[in-house]
């Protein structure tokens, strides 16, 4: 049953080799004329693709990205900017408009159209290195981490196409701040090391809690010690210690959080268990089925939009994910969290869903028994107050419902402008 699903859902994430070619011939072009373009403006550097299209790991989809790294050889200019001239005369020849993107260092989006398909080319600007430790950025590690894969992957290409499906499925697919999951170079390298997509998942799902894992596939070091003591503290923290093959100093899964990495293992050991294809299929959520579960609990189905206006991408997912773990924060002081999902659009804006338990009431602290005046003042503003442990307590009931309380929280416009939010809105 197992290498049944594992078969079938290979055939359905596989690009064919004619649909392959023809995006290869598209990017191809793009970047013949983005290598023109560092001519005329007189840059040295080297344009070359990275990412899933150069792996043969991309899979079959409406909507396609392909990562294209431009190389410069003089790493003291600004090369974001350098970057945008180039993109600027590579639009202008093609008659495609492009977007400036803000992170750690800014990037470039050129949006074209394919038939029925949109497909994105992110333009990276990077900075020629000898040696992957002269790395000021991790996207300059790209070229290393492209040749690499290339030449360890060959035969297991299919392996990464359900390995990627999989952590996607399931929310764990994205280095990205908001997600802290499995980076697609991450599943790559692991893949490598475990050769198969199923042994990759029997090998993580037998990780114990507090264990430190360590997978170092290029066998940098002799052993797990050798590896940790060599390490720096701040690269030991994610769950799995994964030696990035180009560069023995780094943990190539080090975005990775303990939370992502225990949903993973419990989805892994359910499909060992049971390997069902809507394993590999994103899981839209069913906002009905969350009422029914709100109405059958006597609980509230409450959701919430939330906007930003920092730049679209890491940077704002992971702005509104920390409010909204605020959120929760401040809700679990009355209300029990039944249900949650946050869902980030990739723009500047998410949507919290909750399904919440009113607690009925909640306990207030009063003054010391001994301090009379405190006590008598605290009894005259609370009628059912008790003693316990020295100090006089208040049995105070929840009377707003879970929407009250979230309305209210979201016209605390300080609290929202501090967390770089916009505007929270409750339905």
């Amino acid at each position: 049953m197992l290498s049944k699903v594992v078969r079938e859902k290979i055939g359905e994430l596989k690009i064919q080799d004619g649909e392959y070619n023809e995006y290869k011939k598209l990017y191809s072009n793009v970047v013949e004329v983005l290598k023109k373009s560092c001519r005329m403006l007189k840059v040295k550097a080297e344009v070359f693709v990275g990412g899933s299209f150069a792996k043969r790991t991309v899979i079959r989809s409406n909507d396609y990205d392909v990562d294209v790294f431009i190389r410069f050889h003089d790493s003291k200019k600004n090369i974001s900017d350098l970057t945008e001239r180039i993109v600027k005369k590579t639009c202008g020849k093609l008659k495609l408009t492009y977007k400036r993107v803000h992170g750690s260092r800014d990037y470039f989006q050129i949006l074209l159209r394919h038939g029925s398909k949109n497909v994105t080319f992110e333009i990276v600007p990077v900075k020629k290195i000898k040696r992957p430790r002269d790395a000021e950025n991790v996207t300059d590690l790209s070229y290393f981490h492209v040749s690499y894969v290339k030449k360890k992957l060959k035969g297991f290409e299919e392996q990464v196409l359900l390995a990627k499906a999989f952590c996607t499925a399931h929310g764990v697919y994205g280095a990205e701040s908001y997600i802290h999951g499995f980076s697609g170079y991450a599943l790559e390298c692991l893949i490598i090391h475990y050769k198969s997509f199923v042994k990759m998942l029997r090998g993580l799902s037998k990780v114990k809690d507090g264990e430190k894992i360590v997978i170092d596939p290029a066998k940098h070091y002799k052993n797990k010690q050798e590896a940790l003591i060599h390490l720096n503290e701040s690269k030991l923290k994610s769950p799995i210690i994964l030696i990035d093959p180009t560069y023995k100093e780094r943990n190539a899964i080090a975005s990775l959080s303990v939370e992502s990495f225990e949903k993973f293992q419990k989805e892994a050991r359910e499909f060992l268990a049971h390997p069902k294809i809507s394993d590999f299929e994103i899981k839209i959520r069913d906002i009905e089925r969350m009422k029914e579960k709100a109405g059958k609990m006597k609980a509230d189905f409450v959701s919430v939009v939330l906007t930003t206006d920092r730049p679209a991408g890491d940077i704002a997912g992971t702005k509104m994910q920390k409010f909204s773990r605020f959120v929760e924060q401040k809700i679990m002081e009355k209300f029990e969290i039944l249900d949650k999902v946050f869902e980030y659009n990739g723009e500047q804006e998410a949507r919290v869903f909750f399904v919440l338990k009113s607690k009925g009431f909640v306990l207030r602290k009063g003054p010391p028994v001994n301090m009379k005046d405190s006590v008598q003042v605290f009894r005259q503003m609370h009628k059912h107050s008790f003693v316990k442990d020295n100090h006089f307590w208040a049995k105070i009931e929840i009377k707003e419902s879970a929407k009250e309380f979230l309305t209210s929280l979201g016209k605390d416009n300080k609290q929202l402008e501090e967390m770089s939010i916009k505007e929270m809105i409750v339905n």
